[in-house]
């Protein structure tokens, strides 16, 4: 459908009246001009674009043989993706002067695709061993033992808060007018619980909420009265039982006692100074910190925390939750996945490369 040149700078002054919204301009189209014929909302996007690339408002004809490329156009685009290939399409497009599709349409005719940042653990040089040689002790003893890596019990602590973490580039409210909607933080009463959970297996376990300040001696009577019975309503049988393989990393769990408990409890435990030992700063090699943490966190902090009597049921919920979710591919498959890449990788951070 072709528009007057009149109607055309019509769409474009209420394209920009609406700060370049295609559907509210014509919304708003509309309703300044009910006579008129109502363009669709791609309407006004393509004209804004037509200004930009030929200086037109009007779409341009089909003509007899082949359109011609700007090639120089290309270069410059690519040429400034080599100087900086963080730069955004939007850069780009003010920088040469043409529109954000276009620039897009260059970059992906020249097979460029944007790939987000993964955060990674920072490692030091001398972690880089250690990791390779915990992922072939892994690999090894799965291969040596049926059913190796369902029996490793992975456990951890994390620390939920009632400010939480919010993202607000994820967090939108949808209306027809800006409800100026906010989100508090900063509280000026602070509450922070101590959360204890392990997996084994397709298995969640906890989570159990630490009353007070965590330290050895709470993690000890933890391991020796709570632990027991949380792995009793566990589906699991007793040649399970007897070959859990205990996984655990630092403080509060670096006291003789706690160490000393572990050795006389597990053949075989992993942890700093245990049998086997886990390698420092390696997040990327146990589910509570790729899966299960980051999991509940997104649900617990989905929206604000009232109180701690709401955080604790969120965190019981988005337990649940885990539980629906957790499988062996996480567990077994990922974690195999996981030691191969990090020994290709010589130990170095691999979760990019996945």
């Amino acid at each position: 459908m072709d528009f007057t040149s009149r109607e055309y700078a019509e769409m474009h002054f209420v394209y920009g009246f609406c700060g370049e919204n295609a559907l509210a301009a014509q919304r708003e189209y509309h309703a300044q001009y009910p006579d008129s014929r109502v363009p669709s909302d791609k309407v006004f996007t393509r004209l804004h674009q037509r200004l930009l690339e030929r200086g037109t408002v009007h779409r341009q004809r089909n003509e007899v043989g082949p359109v011609l490329r700007d090639v120089g156009l290309d270069e410059r685009v690519l040429d400034l993706v080599q100087e900086n290939s963080e730069v955004s399409s939007r850069q780009l497009a003010r920088e040469v002067g043409v529109s954000q599709s276009k620039v897009l349409g260059i970059l992906h005719e020249n097979n460029f695709h944007p790939y987000h940042f993964t955060k990674v653990q920072a490692l030091e040089p001398n972690d880089f061993g250690p990791r390779v040689e915990f992922c072939r002790w892994l690999l090894n003893s799965d291969i040596k033992q049926y059913h190796f890596l369902r029996n490793i019990l992975y456990t951890d602590e994390s620390t939920f808060t009632r400010a939480g973490v919010f993202n607000t580039h994820n967090m939108h409210h949808w209306a027809e007018q800006n409800p100026r909607a906010s989100r508090e933080s900063s509280f000026q009463r602070r509450l922070h619980l101590n959360v204890w959970a392990g997996v084994i297996g397709n298995q969640l376990v906890g989570p159990h909420i630490f009353q007070g300040t965590l330290n050895s001696g709470v993690y000890l009577d933890f391991l020796q009265h709570t632990l027991p019975t949380l792995l009793d309503g566990l589906d699991m049988d007793h040649n399970q039982r007897d070959n859990i393989v205990f996984q655990q990393d630092g403080a509060p769990h670096f006291s003789n006692e706690v160490r000393q408990w572990l050795t006389d409890n597990y053949p075989t435990w992993i942890g700093r100074a245990g049998t086997v030992a886990w390698p420092a700063r390696s997040p990327d090699l146990s589910p509570m910190d790729f899966f299960v943490w980051g999991t509940m966190k997104q649900e617990v902090y989905s929206t604000t925390v009232n109180s701690e009597e709401d955080l604790r049921n969120r965190i019981e919920l988005a337990a649940q939750i885990v539980r629906n979710k957790l499988s062996l591919n996480v567990t077994v498959r990922a974690m195999r996945k996981r030691a191969r890449a990090c020994i290709r990788n010589g130990g170095r951070q691999f979760e990019n490369n996945l």
